[in-house]
């Protein structure tokens, strides 16, 4: 009886590619504060603009400043100019957990009078 022979085959290479997978982009918008973050909080535990006291979406860095240690947030980019105005005031006031209503620059009259806080600025 012959001798059986078992040799192990071998597969050949392999044609196929592995594509790399394509990383989504980043969003637009940060949506977890720091914990460094400044911003009072209101009554539901939100964090406020320091400027209009308007609940605060965008927690990115481009939405931000850096105070004596702590990030702020804006609303609205109208309120980042609005806090380069007097920092250190928006500031003493985030920190003792005032909520502003209505000290920004929407709230400059108009001849439209408007009940939208953010009618005075960009939103960009």
């Amino acid at each position: 009886m012959p001798k059986e022979t078992t040799e192990p085959t071998t597969a050949p290479p392999s044609t196929t590619t592995t594509e790399a997978i394509p990383t989504p982009p980043p969003t637009e918008t940060a949506a977890e504060p720091p914990e460094n973050i400044g911003n009072a909080k209101d009554a539901d535990g939100k964090y406020v603009c320091p400027v209009l006291g308007q609940p605060v979406t965008d927690f990115s860095p481009e939405n931000s400043v850096d105070h004596e240690g702590k990030a702020y947030f804006f609303c609205c980019p109208g309120c980042k100019d609005e806090w380069d105005k007097d920092p250190a005031k928006h500031a003493a006031a985030a920190a003792a957990g005032e909520i502003p209503e209505g000290t920004g620059p929407a709230d400059e009259p108009k001849a439209e009078e408007s009940a939208d806080p953010h009618a005075g600025h960009d939103h960009g």
